[in-house]
């Protein structure tokens, strides 16, 4: 299920509720991908997009949940950049970012075991929503690892069978409001 909504609003945590009963209460977070619109390149995309996995017919709502201690970090950077591989055969985006409590120049960087990432492009068929990218491993491929060489949270993620053309990688954290950037395949 995916749910395409015109807001200007950054939520901290999103959340896509569901209520399984018939009461106005959203029990159930079924969020599996999020997407923020506000990448440099997307400057006509209708707003952000979520999907969830499929629960039964019932209400929905795109949520906001509050930061479990407030403010919430700081994300210095976030680049996705092609990585050449010496076969061709696995087309690779380096996702990465650098987390920290607060000031970029001077806390040292954080490890965040929480966040996720969610690709998407705009829909051809239904502009300017948002489609989401269905990358290669699944969930699998959804899990950053930590550089402490370098300080960054990282995940490469296999852009094969994705066709050429402007994608946006939006991270998503219980540490940080969603941030979004974008990488181009030719």
């Amino acid at each position: 299920m995916t749910l395409n909504y015109d807001s200007f609003y950054t939520p901290r945590i999103p959340a896509f509720g569901h209520d399984p009963e018939t009461n106005p209460l959203f029990s159930e977070d079924i969020l599996t991908t999020y997407v923020d619109e506000h990448a440099p390149s997307c400057t006509n995309c209708e707003g952000p997009a979520m999907g969830g996995k499929t629960p039964g017919l019932s209400s929905f709502a795109a949520l906001d949940k509050p930061f479990p201690h407030p403010p919430g970090e700081t994300v210095c950077f976030l680049t996705a950049v092609s990585q050449t591989s010496s076969s061709d055969q696995n087309p690779i985006v380096e996702v990465s970012f650098k987390l920290v409590a607060s000031n970029c120049n001077t806390d040292p960087p954080l490890r965040d075991k929480t966040a996720t990432l969610s690709v998407a492009s705009v829909d051809p068929n239904n502009p300017p929503n948002l489609a989401f990218a269905s990358l290669i491993n699944g969930g699998d491929s959804n899990k950053f690892h930590y550089d402490s060489k370098n300080g960054v949270n990282v995940q490469d993620i296999n852009t094969n069978k994705l066709p050429s053309g402007s994608y946006f990688v939006t991270v998503s954290s219980t540490l940080f409001s969603p941030v979004t950037t974008t990488f181009i395949i030719p």
